[in-house]
């Protein structure tokens, strides 16, 4: 099991001192395309049921970098956040 399995099984992550809780969400709509939810607010980062294991490690480590810049109060691109995600992802996994 890699770390993101494990922080995936634990159901929560401390990203920048603060306690983020993780938790599946169903999606509303056939037309939703949300994969993923993080809300600094309520410390919380939503993952969509039902994906499979390699596309939902990917979806955490995007809402994780959406929580590292909200907590810096760097905003960027959703663009962004998905290109960073998806190269560490690609770089961590080898």
């Amino acid at each position: 099991m890699n770390k993101l399995s494990e922080i995936l099984a634990q159901g929560s992550i401390t990203i920048s001192g603060i306690h983020h809780t993780i938790k599946r969400f169903q999606q509303n709509a056939r037309d939703d395309e949300t994969l993923g939810r993080y809300d600094f607010r309520e410390a919380y980062i939503g993952i969509s049921d039902g994906l499979p294991k390699e596309v939902a490690e990917m979806i955490l480590l995007h809402e994780i970098i959406h929580g590292i810049l909200d907590t810096t109060g760097i905003e960027v691109s959703e663009e962004i956040v998905s290109t960073l995600a998806s190269g560490l992802y690609a770089t961590l996994k080898g």
